[in-house]
């Protein structure tokens, strides 16, 4: 659970200028990754909802996510980098796949754990873009587009679902990173953004984060690049 709490701290930043906590390569990352090769084997190391099941889902999406995430972090503030953008990226986009295959992947927990997964795949893709500005090849370009739409199609079921819902009832963890991905779609300039549904966006956004204070920061942000879409005049947040 630290681990993922760190996660959310660092995605609460909307220009990624958070470090992280607990790097890839410190001894408490490294402590989880040898403790998931000596417990978990056979049908406990799989994607799935049973307890240990549960256990071994969320440190691996919690482990690859820092992975990205400090990758992210480096690259945008010029550090070394221990990882390539290709490395991160197929260990990451491995993990939505199969989170997404697995027999279970409708259950509210992994819900919560393949929305993580999908914001962490698009900030880095939206970062590397970013970075490389006009040279964007046409695969990572496609991945990128790829990533936008999936956060979509994820964001908007969830969007439509919970309207008129008391917020509290609302998972945390899932719908801040749906929210956190859908700004990072919207921030790609050429990008899929379905206009229908920015009005459900907004609802539940300002609902959301009128319950948690946690990426006041990002709401504004989120905001802002909503309302240059649909070119009106931002309104103050209160």
């Amino acid at each position: 659970m630290f681990l993922t709490c760190n996660r959310i701290i660092m995605l609460s930043s909307a220009d990624n200028s958070i470090p992280s906590l607990c790097s890839p390569n410190s001894p408490f990352s490294k402590g989880i990754e040898r403790y998931i090769r000596r417990h978990f084997i056979g049908e406990a190391a799989s994607f799935g909802v049973s307890p240990s099941q549960q256990l071994y889902t969320m440190a691996q999406i919690a482990l690859a996510s820092g992975r990205v995430l400090h990758h992210v972090y480096c690259s945008h503030h010029g550090y070394e980098l221990d990882e390539s953008y290709n490395s991160v990226d197929h260990t990451m986009q491995a993990l939505v796949t199969a989170l997404m295959a697995a027999k279970d992947s409708h259950s509210m927990y992994l819900c919560d754990i393949i929305s993580l997964a999908i914001c962490s795949l698009i900030v880095l893709r939206q970062s590397h873009a970013k970075q490389e500005s006009f040279m964007l090849s046409p695969l990572d370009d496609l991945a990128l587009q790829t990533s936008c739409q999936m956060i979509w199609d994820t964001a908007k079921i969830s969007f439509h679902a919970i309207r008129g819902i008391d917020v509290s009832r609302i998972s945390f963890i899932g719908m801040f990173c749906q929210l956190r991905g859908v700004y990072a779609a919207i921030d790609v300039s050429y990008n899929y953004t379905p206009r229908d549904d920015m009005e459900d966006m907004l609802f539940t956004m300002e609902n959301f984060f009128r319950r948690w204070t946690i990426g006041v920061g990002l709401l504004k942000s989120i905001q802002n690049d909503i309302y240059e879409i649909r070119e009106i005049t931002p309104v103050p947040t209160h």
